[in-house]
């Protein structure tokens, strides 16, 4: 049974998919410059980012190594910035179906707390910053629920304990847990909790373009395709509002996607409406080659040559040295 993974609205700091020449040279400078001005937060941001080219090219083991030695050294020295290649690291076990190995990445098992602290390697990171209070929060209902639940569901156990988990974060977001229960309930084809989720996200006075993407993934199990294909019509109509606010931007383009391929829109289909004006200036606007891609009906290649698998090896090379590094209490930034 295919895992079931978080739903596309929840993309609160999108990293532009790049040709990965261009991809690996905006990295290299930017962590170039985070090391000359000694600025762990934009070096954090580089090596984030290059951990997702190296997922994209296939690199698990690089992409991994680099996670885990990003985490290491900021544990020491700011250990709010080893929050986020925690996170990656779960993500990459998510991947690779390693479901309990993602829910400790993501939280879970420490629900509840993640408002103010939450562990990485045993260490308890205080969390300082409303923007890491919310990426927690966020990841822990989102990915950690969609783990427990593919960990129940692959052990053939009742899915029942993830949907009752969820409750736990009502206070902390409502809304929210509306929409992760409405995401969980669509690919268990339970549609009275779909409709019981949808209706508690219009009363939490959720996002209405949230509200609308998923009760059309609700007609589009009863099989009312003209609904779907209104929704899909206003979402693009909506593209114009948000050009310059990229990660609305590919929230938009991304739920445009998903609702085409749950609704087993055909790839002639899905390339008609990617012709559309406000998709097409849209998809220029975002520059993203992944989602180009998507929208041709195609899936964008990662693949490397010769001097581009040089690059990229040269740059993974020196963030590992420069972590190494900085694991070194002498040699770390001020």
């Amino acid at each position: 049974m295919k895992p079931v993974f978080t739903q596309p609205f929840w993309n609160g700091d999108y990293l532009v998919r790049r040709p990965i020449r261009e991809w690996q040279q905006t990295v290299h400078t930017a962590f170039d410059s985070a090391i000359a001005a000694n600025d762990n937060t934009s070096l954090a941001a580089a090596a984030n980012s290059f951990a997702l080219l190296l997922v994209k090219c296939r690199q698990i083991a690089d992409a991994v190594s680099l996670c885990d030695s990003q985490k290491k050294a900021f544990l020491r020295i700011d250990p709010e910035l080893a929050v986020q290649p925690h996170i990656n690291l779960g993500r990459i076990a998510a991947r690779q179906g390693h479901w309990e190995t993602a829910q400790h990445h993501f939280f879970w098992h420490e629900r509840g707390h993640c408002q103010n602290q939450v562990l990485v390697d045993n260490k308890t990171v205080v969390l300082t910053n409303a923007a890491n209070v919310d990426v927690c929060t966020t990841v822990c209902i989102t990915e950690g629920t969609a783990s427990f639940f593919n960990y129940l569901r692959r052990n053939g156990s009742s899915l029942e304990p993830a949907f009752k988990a969820l409750h736990e974060f009502e206070t902390a977001n409502p809304g929210l847990v509306a929409e992760t229960t409405a995401w969980l309930a669509f690919h268990t084809n339970d549609e009275v909790r779909l409709a019981r989720a949808i209706g508690k996200l219009v009363q939490s006075g959720g996002d209405p373009l949230r509200v609308l993407f998923l009760q059309s993934l609700q007609a589009s199990k009863n099989g009312d395709m003209d609904r779907v294909l209104q929704t899909v019509l206003l979402l693009a109509s909506c593209l114009d509002d948000h050009t310059d606010q990229l990660p609305r931007l590919a929230s938009l383009l991304i739920s445009i996607r998903t609702l085409m391929i749950e609704s087993n829109f055909q790839p002639d289909q899905i390339r008609m409406i990617g012709r559309l004006p406000a998709i097409k200036s849209a998809l220029c606007s975002l520059n993203d080659c992944e989602m180009s891609a998507a929208f041709n009906g195609e899936t964008f290649s990662y693949k490397t040559n010769e001097k581009e698998q040089k690059r990229i090896d040269q740059t993974l090379e020196k963030m590992r040295q420069t972590f190494y590094m900085m694991q070194e209490p002498r040699r770390a930034f001020a």
